[in-house]
């Protein structure tokens, strides 16, 4: 023969970061104030701090690779897969950029409410 078919399937391999990265992007949130619950270390200002900054990029990451998955999926005219992968990383990834937002914005309120008194 003067070629071979590869049978192996490429894997969308964005598309399933950009659903780990909406889960560690969730998952930050109760690990976070059940870590302020159980040490004095942490407080819970410093636990709405790490959740807001760590969502908002996972979140945004998550976003990005959710896109590029769906578009090497479109490319590939489906061959790779990751379309409802894809799908899913961009809901984790929209979810967790809103409690980022949320949790920035109630960083903004507590800073306000403190400069108050």
């Amino acid at each position: 023969m003067f070629f071979e078919i590869d049978n192996r399937r490429e894997k969308n391999v964005r598309s399933r970061l950009s659903v780990v990265l909406g889960l560690i992007g969730l998952i930050i949130v109760p690990t976070a104030l059940i870590l302020s619950n159980k040490t004095v270390f942490v407080t819970l200002v410093k636990a709405v701090i790490a959740i807001t900054v760590t969502s908002t990029i996972c979140g945004i990451l998550s976003l990005i690779l959710a896109q590029r998955g769906r578009m090497k999926s479109a490319v590939t005219l489906g061959r790779v897969g990751g379309r409802t992968t894809s799908a899913v990383g961009r809901f984790l990834g929209t979810l967790s950029l809103a409690i980022g937002a949320s949790g920035g914005i109630a960083l903004a309120v507590y800073g306000l409410l403190q400069i108050k008194r």
